[in-house]
């Protein structure tokens, strides 16, 4: 069974792979993406472009262990 080269397999949640969906479905009713941009894919590259998401991961590369924290 031959892969694609460029694909990574990932596991999200359900939920948030629910959430995205009813993103990607809201803006498709209301004619922003068309139904070829329709998928998943263009759903995590819409989710990379966002300011929000990058200023997330900034604050993840910082945040130390759990079990580093001292209370």
């Amino acid at each position: 069974m031959a892969k694609e080269k460029n694909s990574i397999p990932t596991r999200i949640p359900k939920s948030m792979f629910d959430e995205l969906d009813r993103a990607l479905t809201k803006r498709f009713e209301n004619k922003l993406i068309s139904r070829k941009d329709f998928k998943m894919i263009e759903g995590m590259r819409l989710v990379g472009r966002m300011p929000e998401w990058k200023l997330a991961l900034e604050k993840l590369k910082k945040v130390p262990k759990k079990e580093n924290v001292r209370w």
